[in-house]
């Protein structure tokens, strides 16, 4: 957990032997092992949370997990792969932020750089160059997508 997460609200921390519990629990719709003893997931029991409420998820995970999803529920998912405009670009962003010591920002490099050979398996591939405009781009696929589900739903 960072210094500006919240429990609860940014995300659901737990502890290793809890996720692994819930692992074997078939509770997640998704989770990997990102990086070593690091694991990240999606719950099943959020993503019900949220359709129970009449919302839509909008997942910000890996590339395995939205990869995973994507194949796992194909007709319900929309992938976009956020690609940065090169890795040195990259390097510049993470370093900006100050949030990683350089043995996890080497790791979340390194990992970029093999998640890049992946991107042709997404629905959409969106550059990363300036904030505002790939926000825009990701609103303008993302209401597409949701008129085109929500138009097709109806007509069925």
């Amino acid at each position: 957990m960072r210094p500006n997460e919240t429990n609860g609200t940014d995300y659901h921390f737990l502890r290793k032997d809890d996720f692994v519990d819930k692992i074997e629990e078939g509770e997640f719709l998704e989770y990997e092992e990102v990086y070593p003893g690091l694991y990240y997931g999606t719950l099943k029991s959020e993503i019900e949370r949220l359709w129970d409420l009449g919302k839509t998820p909008l997942l910000d995970i890996d590339v395995m997990g939205a990869l995973n999803i994507k194949q796992n529920y194909s007709q319900n998912a929309l992938t976009i792969f956020l690609h940065p405009v090169s890795i040195a670009n990259l390097r510049g962003r993470l370093a900006a932020r100050k949030t990683e010591n350089e043995k996890s920002f080497e790791a979340r490099i390194g990992k970029a750089e093999k998640e890049l050979v992946s991107a042709d398996q997404f629905d959409y591939v969106v550059y990363n160059n300036k904030l505002e405009e790939t926000i825009k781009t990701v609103e303008d696929i993302v209401r597409k997508y949701l008129s085109t589900s929500l138009n097709n739903s109806l007509n069925q």
